[in-house]
């Protein structure tokens, strides 16, 4: 015996198919709306606490705290920064304020920060200067070998300056400056070690010549060394020993020059006592 197939009644279930669309459709409009109002709404919530953070006077500023300052002063620092005492911390505009502040070409880095409820942290690098170079205009330098500033009259005035370096030796982006430039760099960092026997505050100018190398200019009594190229810490050490030897077995006075382009030969030049030099017009 056959058994008949049910067949499904279509037409029974149309109704609530449909229904079941007009629900789902219903919902997702509803959604959609409520999306729609809420933009407004979320955009004025926004701004009302806006203007509640940066108008209320508990978030003004009681304490704008300064660190790293050395060269410069905390109030340069803050007039720098345009940051005016109880300003409100969220109206200050932290990005401008840092723009300001590296502005100043003495600074080097800089961070402004908030703090809840109502302090102001400024955090600075000033760049370290380490020689003034000449160029017929005269530029100062930082340890890094960077040209920060041009010299003014109210710059720090003793510092080594550098003659006989053009701007193509100069440290750029994509080298690290000529040999010249790395041997005057050279011998600033060996100045700049404690206890250095020629430390960089009494080198009053280094001369490059690009036949016989470094020519140092000390400040005491015009004295020169003449360092060549190469082997700088190995000179460094030979020139500690010539001067201590000079000044405890008293082989002469004084001296005007010491040659150390042959570590291996120093040669010292005495300055030449009065009644020497009268003997030596004389003759």
């Amino acid at each position: 015996m056959l058994s008949k197939k049910v067949r499904k009644n279509c037409k029974k279930e149309a109704p609530e198919k449909k229904k079941a669309k007009r629900i789902r459709g219903t919902v997702v409009l509803l959604k959609l709306l409520l999306g729609i109002a809420s933009v407004p709404l979320m955009s004025l919530l926004f701004i009302l606490s806006h203007d509640l953070l940066t108008q209320s006077e508990y978030f003004n500023s009681e304490h704008i705290i300064v660190e790293g300052v050395e060269r410069l002063s905390e109030n340069q620092i803050r007039q720098q920064a345009g940051i005016e005492e109880k300003v409100n911390i969220f109206a200050l505009n932290l990005n401008a304020a840092r723009k300001n502040l590296m502005g100043n070409p003495w600074i080097q880095h800089a961070q402004v920060a908030r703090e809840l409820p109502g302090t102001i942290h400024i955090r600075i690098v000033e760049q370290e200067p380490l020689a003034v170079v000449d160029f017929g205009e005269k530029f100062i330098l930082n340890t890094e070998g960077i040209i920060f500033k041009k010299l003014e009259s109210n710059d720090p005035e003793n510092l080594p300056l550098i003659t006989g370096l053009s701007y193509s030796d100069l440290r750029e982006a994509d080298n690290l400056g000529s040999v010249w430039f790395l041997s005057v760099m050279e011998v600033l960092q060996l100045g700049k070690i404690p206890g250095s026997v020629l430390p960089n505050h009494l080198i009053h100018r280094i001369d490059v010549d690009r036949q016989t190398g470094l020519l140092l200019h000390t400040t005491a009594q015009n004295r020169t060394i003449k360092l060549g190229l190469e082997n700088y810490p190995e000179k460094y050490a030979k020139l500690e020993k010539v001067i201590s030897n000079i000044k405890n077995h008293y082989l002469f006075n004084d001296y005007s020059s010491i040659d150390l382009i042959n570590p291996d030969r120093v040669v010292v030049y005495p300055v030449e006592d009065e009644c020497e030099a009268d003997q030596e017009r004389e003759a």
